[in-house]
């Protein structure tokens, strides 16, 4: 993302507009070429930073017109304005001039949007940082498949229940724990369904896969928020009980 707005820094640098500058017009044509989401950003008398410029794609990506975003402080500008780490870069790149790439999570009501943003200063022929250019990208659908692709490797995809490869991951994890702390007993339980070999030949796979669902459903209700309930696979399934006081109590469950 950064190479993309390299080109354009030059550019902006000659062409930036001082407030009421009529070459305005042309910068917005400028950012507005950036396939990614970008916003100019300028010093505001209160050593603060105030919204220059906003282009198209940042209004696709927030959902907000470039004309509300434009003179506002960073705090009050959506989807960014919230975060304490773009506010630094931004006030490090006026400070020092350093170009500097960060990733955030922004929050809108329910929704959460993944954003990676590259801040950049826009020098005068002096040398000096007279704006700084923000461009997004959103990430979000990355993130996304991401978690469905770890969430699929780590659980069974017919019940949604932890898969043999997380419960051995939390078995061990419990174990350490037990091993630094002797009154935190481990308990594993095993259990499958009696003749679930019958149920499938005689009616039919789709009623067995309703059954381990079904099945899987009674169980979740009848462990701990901090047990784990996992299918190991076909008809069988394994509880981890943590922090149990002894193991009688376990075998009762």
């Amino acid at each position: 993302m950064y190479a993309d707005i390299v080109p354009l820094r030059p550019l902006l640098a000659n062409a930036a507009p001082e407030p009421g500058d009529s070459r305005a017009f042309d910068v917005q044509v400028l950012i507005d070429a950036l396939p990614t989401s970008a916003l100019i950003f300028q010093r505001a008398p209160d050593h603060g930073f105030v919204c220059a410029l906003a282009n198209q794609a940042f209004e696709r990506l927030a959902n907000y017109t470039r004309h509300n975003c434009i003179g506002l402080t960073l705090p009050k500008i959506r989807l960014i304005g919230t975060s304490a780490v773009i506010a630094g870069a931004i006030a490090d790149c006026f400070e020092a001039g350093s170009a500097r790439c960060v990733s955030v999570e922004s929050r809108e009501d329910i929704n959460c949007q993944s954003l990676e943003c590259c801040i950049a200063p826009v020098q005068s022929a002096d040398g000096r940082v007279t704006r700084v250019l923000l461009s997004i990208i959103d990430r979000t659908p990355e993130r996304l498949a991401e978690r469905q692709l770890l969430h699929a490797a780590s659980h069974d995809n017919l019940t949604g229940l932890p898969n043999r490869t997380l419960l051995t991951e939390r078995i061990e994890r419990a174990l350490a724990n037990a091993k630094n702390n002797a009154r935190r007993q481990v308990a594993l339980l095993f259990l499958n369904i009696d003749r679930f070999k019958l149920i499938n030949e005689s009616l039919g796979h789709v009623i067995g896969d309703e059954l381990l669902i079904t099945l899987a459903r009674r169980l979740i209700g009848c462990v701990r928020a901090g047990d784990t309930l996992a299918r190991l696979g076909g008809d069988e399934f394994a509880i981890l009980l943590e922090d149990v006081q002894s193991i009688a109590p376990a075998r009762n469950r």
